[in-house]
C-alpha cells in the first residue's frame, strides 16, 4: 500500500486485505503478491476479441497469466475477485491534460493540494495513465514520485511547459525567436528528466525546425498545436509525434481563400473553410506519416456560445471538477469572445467529420479531454468519438492500446496480456456494445491495487467535500467559483 494514499478509503478497513476468497467487496486497497480477478469477460484490446468466462492473474502488480477458469491456473493461496458477468478492460489513457495545481492562495501547499486531488479522480474513474502537455517541476516530481510508489496516482507522461512563438498567443507564455534558443530549451528539457516537447501556435517555420532537430538529436519526441506559420505537411514532413486540439487542419483549410494569422482572433477559425473533400485529402496525407491526433473534441463541446453558458455553468459534470477549474471557464470565455466561440460552436460538425476521416484513412487517434472533470471526461470524449463515427472498439482502442504505441510501451500498459502491469477496469456491462458502459464501474486494479465500488465511492465522495471546501476559500478570496448544487 502506498504510503500517501488519500483519505477516507485507505485507512479504515485495513485488517480485511488478509481475508482470501471472493473480495469484491472489500473496502481497502490491497496489492498481494497474488491476486486473481475469475468469471469475468476479458476484453484485451490486442484485437476485438472477448475472452468468456476467463480468469487474469496477477502477481506483484503485474499480470502474470490469462486462462478459462476450467483450466485451474489460480495458484493455491492467490486473493480471488469474483467477476462472474463482468468485463474486465485495461485502465484507461487520457493523452492531453493538465493538472499542475494551483496555488490559488499564494502556497506550494495548496498548489500540491490541488495536484494531488487531480490524480486521485483520474483513478476513481479507471483512468491509470495520463499525458500533461503543458507540465511544470510539480507535475514531473508527482511522476517520479509515484514511478517510486510514494505517490497515488495514474503513470504520467509530461513536457515542461510549452514553446511558442515571439509574440506568443497569450501573453508569458515562453517565446521563442531564435533557432538556437529554442534548441537549447529543447536540450534542457532532457536534462531536466521531461518526457516530451511541446510546441505551441506562433512559432515561425525557422525555430519549428530547429526543435524538430534538437529533438531528434535528444531522443525526445515533439507534440504541437501546428503553428500557424508552419504549414500542415511541412510539420508532418519533420517528423511531429503528435497534433493537440485537430490544428493545423484548420489553416490548411481555410487556405488559400484565408491567409489565418497567428493571433487569437483567428486561432481555430479556419475549421469553417473545411469541406468534406478538403478533410479527406488531408486525412489521407496525415495517415502518410507516423502521427498521431488527439482531437479534444470534449474541450471544444465545452467552449459554448454566450446564450449556451447559463446552461454550461449547471452541466451535472461540473461537479466532478475543481471549483479553480470552474472558474477558470470564465477566463476561458474571456481568451475566446463571443464571435471566436461561435465559429468553434458552429464547426463542430467538421471536427466530428476530421476525427472519422482521420480514422478511416489509417491515421490514428487518441482519447484526450484537456482541462475539464479529470477523469470523468476520458468517458464523455470516448462517447463523441463514436458519435464521430468510430466504432465502441476503435474508441476504447484510443483510449487503451492505440495511447500505449504513440508512447512506445506497448505490453507495458493499455492491453491486458501477460507481463504488462496490473491496471484494469471492471465493468457491469460490455463496452464494445455501447461505450457508455465504460462509466459503470465496479472496481479497478491500479498497478496490482484492488479498489472495489464501495471504496471508489468514498473516495469519490471525499475529494467532493474537499472540493467543497476549496470553493469556500475561493469565496473568502473573492473569486467566484460557486460550489456544485
Amino acid at each position: 500500500m502506498n504510503a500517501t494514499l488519500p483519505t477516507v478509503a485507505a485507512g479504515i478497513f485495513r485488517a480485511t486485505t488478509a481475508i482470501v476468497g471472493v473480495v469484491l467487496f472489500v473496502c481497502c486497497p490491497c496489492a498481494a503478491e497474488v491476486t486473481a480477478i475469475t468469471g469475468a469477460q476479458i476484453i484485451p484490446m490486442t484485437s476485438e476479441a472477448v475472452l468468456d468466462d476467463h480468469a487474469i492473474v496477477i502477481e506483484n502488480g503485474r499480470i502474470s497469466a490469462l486462462c478459462p477458469v476450467s483450466v485451474g491456473c489460480i495458484p493455491t493461496g492467490a486473493t480471488v475477485i469474483d467477476g462472474t458477468g463482468m468485463f474486465l478492460i485495461p485502465g484507461l489513457i487520457d493523452s492531453h491534460n493538465h493538472f499542475g495545481g494551483v496555488a490559488f492562495d499564494g502556497r506550494d501547499e495548496t498548489r500540491i493540494r490541488t495536484r494531488d486531488q487531480h490524480l486521485r479522480q483520474y483513478v476513481m474513474f479507471g483512468v491509470t495513465t495520463v499525458r500533461d502537455p503543458a507540465g511544470n517541476p510539480l507535475v514531473l516530481q508527482a511522476r517520479d514520485q509515484i514511478n517510486r510508489g510514494e505517490l497515488f496516482g495514474p503513470r504520467i507522461f509530461t513536457s515542461w511547459g510549452v514553446m511558442d512563438g515571439d509574440p506568443p498567443l497569450f501573453t508569458g507564455a515562453p517565446a521563442f525567436a531564435e533557432p538556437e534558443r529554442a534548441a537549447e530549451f529543447v536540450r534542457m528539457t532532457k536534462k531536466f528528466g521531461y518526457d516530451f516537447v511541446k510546441v505551441y501556435s506562433t512559432m515561425d517555420t525557422e525555430v519549428f525546425d530547429a526543435v524538430m532537430a534538437a529533438a531528434r538529436e535528444t531522443g525526445l519526441t515533439v507534440a504541437a498545436h501546428v503553428p500557424i506559420r508552419v504549414p500542415l505537411e511541412h510539420a508532418l514532413k519533420k517528423g511531429l509525434r503528435s497534433i493537440e486540439h485537430l490544428t493545423g487542419y484548420d489553416v490548411a483549410c481555410a487556405y488559400p481563400e484565408r491567409i489565418m494569422r497567428p493571433i487569437v482572433e483567428d486561432i481555430y477559425q479556419g475549421w469553417a473553410w473545411c469541406t468534406p473533400g478538403k478533410v479527406k485529402v488531408l486525412a489521407a496525407m496525415t495517415a502518410a506519416y507516423e502521427v498521431w491526433n488527439v482531437p479534444t473534441l470534449s474541450l471544444w463541446d465545452n467552449t459554448v456560445t454566450e446564450f449556451d453558458r447559463p446552461r454550461r455553468a449547471t452541466e451535472g459534470l461540473r461537479r466532478f471538477e475543481h471549483p479553480l477549474t470552474r472558474a477558470g471557464f470564465d477566463w476561458l470565455y474571456s481568451i475566446y469572445g463571443p464571435r471566436a466561440r461561435a465559429g468553434i460552436t458552429g464547426t463542430r460538425s467538421t471536427r466530428l467529420g476530421l476525427v472519422k476521416a482521420l480514422s478511416d484513412a489509417g491515421a490514428p487517434v487518441l482519447v484526450g479531454t484537456d482541462v475539464s472533470a479529470t477523469g470523468y471526461t476520458v468517458h464523455r470524449e470516448m462517447g463523441l468519438f463514436v458519435e464521430a463515427g468510430l466504432t465502441a472498439y476503435q474508441a476504447l482502442h484510443a483510449a487503451t492500446a492505440e495511447a500505449a504505441r504513440y508512447l512506445r510501451k506497448e505490453g507495458e500498459f493499455g492491453t491486458l496480456v501477460p507481463g504488462a502491469s496490473a491496471d484494469m477496469v471492471l465493468l457491469e456491462a460490455n463496452p464494445l456494445v455501447d461505450i457508455a458502459n465504460t462509466r459503470l464501474i465496479r472496481g479497478l486494479m491500479i498497478r496490482g491495487e484492488w479498489w472495489s465500488k464501495q471504496m471508489i465511492d468514498a473516495e469519490i465522495a471525499a475529494i467532493q467535500r474537499e472540493y467543497a471546501e476549496d470553493a469556500a476559500r475561493l469565496r473568502q478570496l473573492g473569486i467566484d467559483a460557486p460550489a456544485e448544487r
